[in-house]
This record gives C-alpha cells, sequence and structure tokens, in this order.
C-alpha cells in the first residue's frame, strides 16, 4: 500500500527587493505556519545574484495585509526568530494608488 505526502496548502506573499532603483516587490510562494506566520517557499527561479530578497527562501516571516486597488495582498514585513519573536528590519513605506 502506497501512502502519498498530504499536500500542504501554499498562498502567495510578497517580498520587497533590496537593491533597486526604485521600490520593488515580487510575489512568492509561502507556507502559512500554525502561528500565523509564513515560511517562504525555495523558488525554481530564485538568484540571489540577480535579485536580492529582504527575506530569502527558508525564511520564517510575518506578514501584514495591504489594500492594492485589485485585491489585497500580503507583504513580508518582520523576519521571526527562532524564538518566535519579530527580528528588526529596515522601515517600508507602502503608498496607495490613486
Amino acid at each position: 500500500m502506497c501512502m502519498e505526502k498530504p499536500q500542504t496548502a501554499t498562498s502567495t506573499i510578497y517580498i520587497r527587493l533590496l537593491e533597486e532603483a526604485v521600490t520593488c516587490i515580487r510575489p512568492t510562494q509561502a507556507e502559512p505556519l500554525r502561528d500565523g506566520t509564513y515560511r517562504v517557499l525555495p523558488q525554481s527561479n530564485y538568484d540571489p545574484t540577480d535579485e536580492v530578497w529582504e527575506f530569502p527562501p527558508g525564511s520564517i516571516v510575518h506578514c501584514e495585509s495591504f489594500d492594492d486597488l485589485q485585491e489585497p495582498y500580503l507583504l513580508a514585513v518582520a523576519e521571526v526568530g527562532g524564538d518566535g519573536k519579530k527580528k528588526g528590519r529596515t522601515h517600508i513605506v507602502v503608498l496607495e494608488r490613486l
């Protein structure tokens, strides 16, 4: 008898790109965790020499919901340490579209 591993649900979250000329965020897949945080999943197209993500794959992050004209989205705003507490991060300003 063959038992399949259950599929883990994933969510799309957005991560800020560092070292860009303008503020950029990129969508990526993350695994929602029981405590309301997310684990950034590895991506086949992730190239740290091309894009510097604020929180690279494998990071556990806290996300906040922001409203867009099309739909709300989750933005990673802080990395969570092994103790479950948020680590420090740089500030980001999210401007609303008019």
